[in-house]
């Protein structure tokens, strides 16, 4: 596990172009959660972001100041969920947390840029992720339920998903 307390984050060195379809696997432990305050624990330029903001998954896959899409899974502190989020061509989007869905919407009809990678902060804010993240990979499709629970209930040990296609930041 990688500990963020604030101030440091990973940034990528090369830029990304998230595809159309894409799902983001992470596992994440906060240590500090205030109501009304987000935490951003990953993003790129061009709305592609997901947070922490009161005490649910927050995430903005290729929308630019629209809705964001919400989960409604409580994220107690000290605790460690795993959590995927996808967004396909068609803009479904989804969040799972622990292996269960946990929320849906059609999405923003923005197209990915091209831009480098943050962990533990998105590169539009100072509302850094203060805890762990683990096993964090973006996969350039939409990951199936079965797929998603595999990886949750493997929690941290060795899987394989059929046409792994995945950036692995662990």
């Amino acid at each position: 596990m990688v500990f963020f307390d604030g101030t440091n984050y990973f940034i990528s060195n090369n830029n990304y172009t998230p595809s159309t379809n894409v799902s983001i696997s992470f596992w994440i432990m906060p240590i500090a959660n205030v109501g009304g305050t987000k935490y951003r624990f990953f993003g790129s330029d061009n709305a592609f972001e997901l947070r922490l903001k009161d005490e649910v998954i927050e995430a903005d896959l290729f929308e630019s100041g629209g809705t964001p899409l919400l989960g409604s899974t409580t994220i107690w502190i000290w605790n460690l969920y795993h959590v995927v989020v996808t967004r396909a061509s068609n803009r479904d989007g989804y969040i799972y947390v622990n292996g269960v869905q946990d929320g849906y919407r059609v999405d923003g009809n923005d197209t990915p840029g091209v831009n480098q990678i943050r962990i533990g902060m998105s590169p539009v804010s100072t509302e850094r992720f203060i805890g762990y993240i683990e096993d964090f990979r973006i996969y350039n499709r939409v990951l199936n339920l079965k797929e998603i629970q595999t990886m949750y209930y493997a929690k941290g040990k060795d899987f394989i998903l059929e046409s792994k296609s995945a950036i692995n930041f662990t």
